[in-house]
């Protein structure tokens, strides 16, 4: 009942800036605007791969962008400062006391935070009978306490502000019983349980929580994974590419802007609406 008293009361409600995002014509057009202009998002993982795609793509649409990674490669920063205004901060996101300094240092120099995208991630596969504790736990710490850390780390600021888009990286496998996937299937599916709990709670401070659940993407981890399977049997680049590809249905892997779009669709204001979602982009893999 206290939703619904909420609800009348218009505390579920675009802002001005929102609505203006949104045009309807005579009911039958409907014109969206992808607008993060000025909007202050922090992304980690963001060095390389995915996140390092979603910083370009947040920049050219007129964000401004804060990139986390463990390393960031010499010349990242200079190349993304080409499109727009950009920081840099080197970090393991399972370090709190680092991740709430740059928190606080971000909203220092920026003077918010409106937009977290939780991209960094590990994996690691082998059997039941062989799982080593030390990996899993990495898998563990970064995947799903990183994430928590993170997303600690901003939301006090966003609910202050009323206003916030939180972004996690999950994955297809969260819906899978892929052989050898145990400890990143876990962290994956945990991710998704704290995003509907997030969700929950920051739902009538205006801030979303939605997660992304991608199949194969063209990134440095895919080509790690590849690597490894190619080395241990023994196969050439078009049979490793085949074994990826034909879990597939539309037998190809995705490309990082693909998901780099979908976490600009989450920060929308189309997609004020949507909340505690977990969206596959798997190129039909979940339809077997």
């Amino acid at each position: 009942m206290e939703r619904y008293r909420l609800l009348r009361l218009g505390v579920f409600t675009l802002t001005e800036r929102e609505k203006k995002g949104i045009e309807r014509v005579g009911g039958e057009k409907m014109g969206v605007n992808i607008d993060v202009k000025d909007r202050v998002v922090i992304i980690t993982g963001a060095g390389r791969g995915m996140g390092l795609t979603m910083a370009k793509e947040f920049l050219s649409h007129g964000g401004g962008v804060n990139l986390v990674d463990l390393n960031i490669p010499k010349g990242v920063v200079e190349e993304l400062s080409r499109l727009g205004p950009v920081r840099a901060y080197e970090a393991d996101v399972r370090d709190d006391a680092r991740i709430q300094q740059i928190a606080t240092d971000i909203g220092k120099a920026w003077g918010r935070i409106d937009i977290l995208v939780n991209s960094a991630g590990v994996i690691y596969k082998d059997l039941v009978e062989n799982l080593d504790i030390d990996s899993w736990n990495r898998v563990m710490n970064i995947n799903v306490s990183g994430t928590m850390l993170c997303t600690r780390a901003v939301v006090p600021g966003m609910k202050a502000n009323r206003w916030g888009r939180i972004i996690n990286l999950s994955s297809m496998q969260a819906f899978m019983g892929s052989p050898q996937y145990s400890a990143y299937t876990a962290s994956k599916a945990a991710v998704i349980g704290l995003t509907k709990v997030w969700a929950m709670e920051l739902v009538t401070y205006n801030v979303t929580v939605n997660a992304l659940c991608p199949s194969f993407v063209r990134t440095p981890l895919l080509e790690g994974a590849m690597k490894n399977l190619q080395q241990r049997e023994k196969l050439t680049d078009e049979e490793t590419m085949e074994r990826f590809v034909s879990q597939v249905p539309q037998g190809r892997v995705l490309e990082p802007e693909e998901i780099a779009f979908a976490a600009l669709f989450l920060s929308s204001p189309l997609a004020q609406g949507i909340t505690g979602s977990s969206l596959v982009i798997a190129a039909g893999c979940l339809l077997y």
